[in-house]
């Protein structure tokens, strides 16, 4: 749902195994569901059976952990030309257990780094901090009418992020940069829509 940070490039071009790390694209569990369910027919007669009849409620659930972030010291102090120096790891980058709106402000401890000395690359590997997750659920509700044999309307009503729960991208990756750790980017809100559509 969201492009991960500005990853960059190879640190040092001449040894890429110093770079081996987790892929920008790896998302270690992701569960995607889909579900479409006709609800009962009403058994009565006349305008109340057609009411009540011909109803589906359908839905999309998405639950996914994180994508790695490459933190960025943001200046060239191996004074190499290359651009993408990773900063020196001088503590622990977890934070204590806090709320969500913590998270976002400050995602990790950003105490934990400082930039590379002059002349040398940062002893941080590439891509070992994770953004947040993602929990996603949509809903619809859809009634097919009867018009003659052969064709019908279908009225449909969808509610996508039904739970009106932001989903957030990820935090500022680079430590020279004023919003370092801290996330910015979120999913749009609840989006409610609903259309008509003529089956023939």
């Amino acid at each position: 749902m969201f492009a991960t940070a500005d990853q960059g490039g190879s640190q040092n071009p001449a040894d890429r195994n110093a770079d081996r790390s987790l892929s920008e694209f790896d998302l270690r569990y992701r569960l995607a569901s889909s579900y479409l369910y006709e609800l009962p027919h009403f058994r009565g007669t006349g305008i109340l059976k057609r009411a009540l009849t011909g109803w589906e409620l359908g839905g999309i659930i998405t639950l996914q952990s994180g994508s790695p972030v490459n933190i960025l010291t943001g200046q060239d102090n191996s004074r190499t030309g290359v651009g993408f120096d990773r900063p020196d790891l001088v503590g622990n980058t977890a934070m204590r257990e806090q709320s969500r709106g913590a998270s976002v402000a400050q995602h990790f401890n950003t105490a934990a780094f400082q930039p590379n000395a002059l002349g040398h690359y940062g002893n941080l590997g590439r891509n070992v901090i994770i953004g947040p997750g993602v929990f996603d659920m949509d809903i619809s509700l859809a009634k097919r009418i009867a018009i003659r044999e052969g064709s019908s309307l279908q009225l449909r009503g969808d509610s996508f992020d039904v739970l009106n729960r932001p989903n957030f991208g990820a935090p500022g990756n680079t430590i020279t940069a004023a919003g370092f750790g801290r996330i910015t980017p979120a999913s749009n809100g609840r989006i409610l829509q609903v259309s008509m559509k003529y089956i023939f």
